[in-house]
């Protein structure tokens, strides 16, 4: 870890989704971001049963607008286990 790196733990009992655009729309603080999780084909998991998929990935998209004003944007990492596994890890690994 570098000494200006920061972790960012989500709470699995609020909004996964609304956590994780939260820390997206105030990414112009980051470089970059990696979201580490369990996984299997062409989705990461997590808590609360929630999931990251390729409809969420599509939906991080639009978040762009909300950091349009951020000179740089940073680098999105998402990490799970089995994730690229099969025809629907392949495409999702793809987007």
């Amino acid at each position: 870890r570098r000494a200006n790196d920061k972790v960012i733990l989500l709470h699995p009992l609020s909004n996964i989704e609304t956590q994780i655009q939260e820390v997206f729309v105030s990414a112009n603080r980051f470089d970059e971001l990696h979201v580490i999780t369990h996984g299997q084909s062409g989705k990461l998991l997590l808590s609360g049963g929630r999931t990251i998929d390729a409809a969420f990935v599509e939906d991080m998209h639009d978040w762009e607008d909300d950091v349009k004003s951020s000179l740089t944007r940073p680098v999105i990492y998402l990490y799970g286990c089995d994730v690229a596994k099969g025809n629907a890890g392949k495409a999702f690994v793809e987007l």
